[in-house]
């Protein structure tokens, strides 16, 4: 699945599916600090309901260590206008990682 990278206009692979959960990654620099969560591209959630995903698994590689965080895909529905260099907008979907469930496997 491809989408745009930050508020550029290539695109970029952002993950895979996997039965019914789409698995992604995550960085510290892809973590949005006013919504607390992370936020994906409308025309990348819509692609995979039709698709019938109903889960989102987020490996986030943070500076403290490997977290794990599952959502349904329709609690996805706040939309936030990414606006890019060329002056588009790519509409995005945002969550809160306290709507998340910490799925991360213990050790």
């Amino acid at each position: 699945m491809k989408t745009f990278k930050g508020t550029g206009t290539d695109r970029v692979d952002t993950g895979k599916v996997i039965g019914d959960i789409y698995h992604t990654d995550r960085k510290p620099q892809h973590f949005f600090r006013m919504y607390h969560g992370f936020a994906f591209s409308v025309e990348l959630i819509n692609p995979l309901k039709e698709k019938g995903v109903k889960f989102i698994i987020i490996r986030y590689l943070g500076m403290k260590g490997i977290i794990f965080y599952k959502s349904r895909i329709e609690d996805w529905k706040r939309i936030w206008n990414n606006k890019l260099e060329n002056g588009m907008v790519d509409q995005q979907f945002v969550l809160d990682i306290n709507d998340m469930e910490d799925v991360t496997p213990q050790k």
